[in-house]
């Protein structure tokens, strides 16, 4: 994500050292393509770049910078689907140790929404680092569509109280939306690759295949799909995740029965293991805990923690604390 900085810099006048310096990043790092960089790291980078630059657009045009054409995956997956609608099962797929599996695509009469989600990481995203996923979000599409296509807006979550928006490009971004998404005109999400995108040098990649009409996600998919919109404070019922698999309820319900399986026992399952894990690891109220998982009040939650593990969340921290210190 960082792979773009120097140029928003130059843009921007600011010096880039002293930008990556925020987030203990070297200007070699960033230039060779193999340096890992922490998460954490990518969050402070951002946030130091929105503080210093004098355009508010400055983080999403560090994603929409992003060298993705260097991910052959996602250059082969962009580059072969006949079209948005049948990228939602591969991407989800190629996406799901990452995020989630959040890409789902919507169309109306005039326009389509490419929605996406962002993972959490275990470390508070703040709102810099959304604004440069997005803008990744543009460069990724344009590995389809061509270097110069624009969405005709894009969505990014925030928590800011009212809407903001910003331009960059001819792109209209509003920050503080209710979700994310780029909204573009259903001609092009039904639209084919562009013909030379298919010339570009692909390795093969068997692990993600373009999704057919039979295909399904498997029940692994789901579970981190599950996982990931609960990280992300995203809805998680029913009708939410068969939205995501463009399919509709009564389907994933047969699918999971077929895994002798409840799409309520799932979910269930995650909530309480991610419960036993923020008990364990933070010393977050139980009564914020249990909101982070979306019970409706903490009595609930106390009844469904008791019911999986015998025992109440201010036990089970207790048990945890003592096991630590003897």
């Amino acid at each position: 994500m960082l792979g773009g900085l120097e140029s928003v810099c130059e843009r921007d006048g600011i010096e880039a050292a002293s930008i990556l310096a925020a987030g203990g990043v070297k200007l070699a790092t960033v230039r060779s393509p193999g340096e890992r960089i922490l998460r954490s790291q990518a969050v402070a980078v951002a946030n130091a770049l929105t503080a210093a630059s004098p355009d508010p657009s400055a983080a999403f045009r560090l994603g929409v910078c992003a060298p993705v054409e260097k991910s052959p995956e996602f250059v082969r997956l962009l580059t072969s689907a006949p079209d948005l609608e049948s990228l939602v099962a591969p991407l989800n797929a190629a996406l799901g140790g990452i995020c989630g599996g959040l890409i789902s695509v919507s169309s109306g009469s005039a326009f389509a929404r490419f929605g996406f989600g962002f993972p959490s990481w275990n470390i508070p995203l703040e709102e810099p680092l959304r604004e440069a996923a997005a803008g990744a979000v543009v460069s990724l599409l344009r590995l389809r569509f061509g270097p110069a296509w624009k969405p005709i807006r894009v969505l990014v979550g925030h928590h800011r109280p009212m809407p903001k928006a910003v331009e960059y490009d001819g792109i209209q971004i509003v920050l503080g939306a209710a979700d994310n998404a780029a909204i573009m005109s259903v001609a092009d999400a039904v639209a084919k690759p562009l013909p030379d995108r298919g010339k570009l040098p692909l390795r093969e990649s068997p692990g993600v295949q373009p999704a057919g009409q039979n295909d399904f996600a498997s029940l692994d998919q789901i579970q981190r799909l599950i996982y990931g919109r609960l990280s992300l404070a995203l809805g998680t019922t029913l009708d939410d995740v068969a939205k995501v698999f463009g399919i509709s309820s009564r389907s994933l319900k047969r699918h999971l029965a077929a895994e002798q399986q409840t799409f309520s026992s799932i979910v269930e399952e995650i909530k309480i293991t991610e419960a036993k894990r923020l008990l364990a690891e933070t010393d977050f109220p139980i009564t914020e805990i249990a909101h982070t998982l979306q019970y409706n009040h903490s009595p609930s939650f106390t009844r469904a923690f008791r019911r999986s593990t015998g025992s109440s969340p201010s036990e089970f921290r207790k048990a945890t604390e003592t096991h630590k210190t003897s």
